[in-house]
């Protein structure tokens, strides 16, 4: 590498290229998690006869793309015995009179031998919260209009769930063992006809994918957390291990559950079926970096380390990426050759995150593939100006509210 090579050249080299094979291998494993190890066997150990008594709350907050389409969804899912309770803020929702009409519809249906056929479903005013969240405050108040379900399961509004997503989700607690189970989402443009994608949305579908790898991959070693938008409990489980009281004080229902399952060891399993698409994708790249931001402020709030984790990989790859031209400029001025000076290590962490991007193929449909390998190293630059954001931040601003955290997560204040 030449005499004048600076020290950090060869852990450059080491740290790059360990980085890029961990996470091209994360990929694989998601993969083959996805499509072999559960529906080949996992799932086989489950009882596909498990049909127990279901509860879907669904917190609602405006009107979402696709709301009415979104609503009937859940309404007419593939499954005898459940009951849907949507829950509002305010009776001036926008959402209060589409919700209405969607009960009204599906509770009219007859004939079809489907779940709208004495389809059980309410709307529920939550009112302001003052402790907490006010997702997680609608959550509660859904919570005390329940008919004794044995499984509670948790929705968002703003996806079209598959007819079959309600039994997929609840089988694996067909396990005693399987405390929670879970689903994810994937980001995809498919209703757009625009031939090019704004660098927004670029930007916000490439750090989805990063965050469904590093979810789905870790599943096997116990999971790094459950999503909001489709998680299941049985009811004992929830008040056994007193979820509802931890959300009183919480800002994010999802993160505080994982929370309490890593500390009493409460294993966790995500259900491929119930990976839904979604289009909901934010435009501009301030929107994208902002929505980031408070995703990691969520993390932040309830699992430090793991946010710290993220600030230090970040970092690095600021650092790494920054070899490029230090090392254009030290084969230039001083004496010592491009590769010494760390230059290699800089196009390997280009070329992992090119081949992320061909990869993630493998995971769910990814459009306009050649041009986001491109842009890939770029987008990630991205990412550095959301984690700026959290480092010296503890509030979270989310759906038109500003909340202010503690480092245990509790919500101490709320700025409307």
């Amino acid at each position: 590498m030449g005499s004048n090579a600076p020290l950090w050249a060869i852990p450059a080299y080491l740290f790059v290229s360990l980085s890029v094979l961990w996470y091209l291998a994360s990929i694989l494993l998601a993969a083959l998690y996805q499509r072999v190890l559960y529906p080949r066997w996992r799932k086989r150990r489950y009882d596909p006869a498990y049909r127990p008594r279901c509860a879907l709350i669904v917190p609602c907050k405006g009107t979402p793309r696709h709301f009415q389409d979104n609503l009937l969804a859940l309404l007419q899912q593939d499954y005898a015995r459940y009951e849907v309770i949507l829950s509002v803020e305010a009776e001036s929702d926008p959402a209060v009179p589409i919700i209405r009409a969607a009960i009204a519809a599906c509770c009219a249906a007859t004939g079809s031998g489907r779940a709208t056929k004495g389809c059980r479903a309410s709307l529920v005013v939550a009112g302001l919260a003052s402790t907490c969240a006010q997702k997680v405050h609608n959550q509660l108040a859904a919570l005390q209009h329940v008919d004794s379900p044995d499984v509670l399961v948790f929705a968002d509004s703003d996806v079209k769930l598959a007819p079959g997503w309600l039994r997929q989700l609840v089988l694996p607690l067909s396990d005693p063992g399987v405390s929670i189970a879970t689903g994810f989402y994937w980001l995809s443009p498919l209703a757009c006809t625009r031939a090019t994608r704004t660098l927004g949305e670029l930007v916000h579908c490439q750090m989805n994918r990063i965050m469904y790898t590093l979810f789905v991959s870790s599943i096997p070693w116990g999971g790094l957390g459950v999503w909001g938008g489709g998680m299941a409990m049985r009811r004992a489980d929830f008040e056994a291990h007193q979820i509802a009281a931890r959300w009183r004080e919480c800002v994010v229902d999802d993160m505080s559950l994982a929370e309490i399952a890593v500390r009493r060891r409460l294993k966790t399993v995500l259900a491929p079926q119930c990976i839904t698409l979604s289009d909901d994708i934010e435009t501009t790249l301030l929107g994208s970096t902002n929505w980031f931001a408070r995703q990691l402020m969520l993390v932040k709030a309830h699992g430090w380390g793991l946010w710290a984790l993220c600030v230090f990989v970040s970092c690095a790859y600021l650092a790494a990426s920054a070899l490029l031209p230090i090392s254009l400029l030290g084969a230039l001025f001083a004496q010592a050759s491009f590769w010494g000076w760390g230059g290699g290590a800089a196009l390997i962490l280009m070329a992992g995150e090119m081949l992320a991007v061909l990869a993630y193929s493998l995971l769910g449909h990814t459009p306009d593939r050649p041009r986001v390998a491109l842009l890939a190293p770029l987008l990630r630059y991205a990412q550095f100006v959301s984690v700026a954001k959290t480092v010296f931040n503890w509030t979270i601003h989310w759906s038109g509210v500003r909340y202010t955290v503690d480092r245990r997560g509790r919500v101490v204040h709320i700025e409307r």
